[in-house]
């Protein structure tokens, strides 16, 4: 497993949000326990001797596109190519390999690529910047993990999923199962920022920030959608058992076009046959304009999809800030939530939530709630005053994601 750059650096906002450092698994270490448990003590210590020069010696130090080539040409698996800084044109990479084989980087994003395109299978990525399109296809076991992608990027038909620690512009999940997208940025689009489609399923979003969505009006009277993460179905399915948990979602109301086009918050409609089912939206801390910073649509009903504990922050002229409940949302639970209003045409069960005060001068408007003097821009815009409504002790709203954060910031 890469170690975890800190997921902010130079070419980042300051967010405010924690990194987190994860630590290496030795392969060594792991094999000398596989021995130790068939082997008498003088064979492992002889198993783990060889396992750590077969180690050291399948990292090889990469220098430019040729040499890339050569060295995946010759890959059996298990192998970490350390690339050097420069340019190394396009990667098309349809081997599949037993174990995974590591591209890393040797300085940050300093290897530079094209375009990559992956099939096949079990193949990490760290560290590089790719200025050209990014997609996986048909693909088992893709790690990407530190990597800054200034285009778009796509995982499509695939499974085994695990993007971290990355600085994305725009990224899709189309008909994928078993993927991760975890302490990413992903920033500064005019289209939606995240995308899962079709039958997508037991995936996990969490600790992302999606910051700033920036639509735009053209003079033929089209535009662009921006949504922060969108959800729709296909003809072949709906996306399932999706956990969207302690992610910062804000919209800068300075950017992109005006007249009613916002970027909206978490958005799951155009259900296919089989609908929603089995989704937790829990601990978000949400900033956009449109009423929808919640949004659920569901001809069918919805099928064990809770939405709790999310702190909603409507934009300082009061737009936004919003959970809404479109159609039949039956199988919908919306419980503990802080937010500006909550819109249920019938069906959801709605428990212990906190809505907003419109007047200012009220205990209860965001204006005398919240500690932060900023508009949603940064995770401690989100923390509420104490003794406040909405005092962390109370439960209401992402409690633990707030009290997880401070944690981590006090320990820095």
């Amino acid at each position: 497993m890469p170690s975890l750059w800190h997921p902010y650096g130079e070419t980042r906002p300051d967010l405010g949000f924690a990194g987190v450092d994860l630590p290496i698994r030795k392969p060594c270490t792991m094999r000398t326990v596989r021995c130790v448990a068939a082997l008498s003590r003088v064979l492992a210590a002889c198993a783990f001797a060889i396992s750590c020069a077969s180690s050291l010696a399948a990292q090889t130090t990469v220098n430019g596109p040729s040499s890339l080539q050569r060295a995946l040409g010759q890959a059996l698996g298990g192998e970490t190519f350390e690339l050097a800084p420069g340019e190394y044109g396009s990667l098309v990479l349809d081997a599949g390999f037993t174990q995974a084989v590591t591209l890393q980087s040797a300085e940050r994003h300093g290897a530079r690529f094209a375009d990559v395109l992956i099939g096949g299978g079990r193949v990490t990525l760290n560290g590089l910047r790719i200025d050209g399109s990014f997609r996986v296809e048909q693909a088992r076991g893709i790690e990407l993990w530190n990597s800054l992608l200034t285009a778009q990027a796509e995982f499509v038909r695939s499974e085994e999923i695990v993007a971290r620690g990355n600085d994305m512009r725009t990224l899709s999940i189309e008909s994928s199962t078993d993927f991760t997208l975890d302490g990413n940025l992903i920033h500064r689009t005019d289209h939606d920022l995240l995308r899962v489609m079709g039958p997508s399923a037991t995936g996990r979003i969490t600790n992302n920030v999606l910051w700033d969505m920036i639509p735009r009006h053209f003079a033929d009277g089209s535009y662009t959608h921006a949504d922060a993460i969108q959800f729709f179905g296909r003809e072949t399915g709906t996306p399932h058992d999706i956990v969207i948990r302690g992610n910062l979602i804000y919209d800068d109301s300075r950017t992109g076009d005006g007249g009613n086009l916002w970027g909206q918050g978490i958005f799951l409609s155009d259900a296919g046959a089989d609908g929603y089912r089995d989704f937790v939206i829990e601990e978000n801390l949400i900033a956009v304009g449109s009423p929808n910073s919640i949004f659920f649509k569901d001809a069918t009903g919805g099928r064990n999809i809770r939405i709790a504990n999310n702190t909603i922050r409507p934009w300082p002229d009061g737009d936004g800030g919003w959970i809404r409940l479109i159609g039949d949302s039956r199988g919908v639970t919306v419980e503990r939530n802080v937010a500006a209003g909550i819109e249920s045409e019938g069906g959801a069960d709605l428990a212990g939530n906190f809505l907003f005060s419109k007047a200012v001068s009220a205990r209860t408007h965001p204006l005398q709630l919240f500690a932060g003097s900023g508009d949603g821009a940064t995770w401690q815009d989100f923390l509420p005053r104490a003794g406040s409504p909405i005092d962390l002790s109370y439960g209401l709203g992402a409690t633990t994601r707030l009290h997880a954060l401070q944690e981590a910031a006090a320990a820095r």
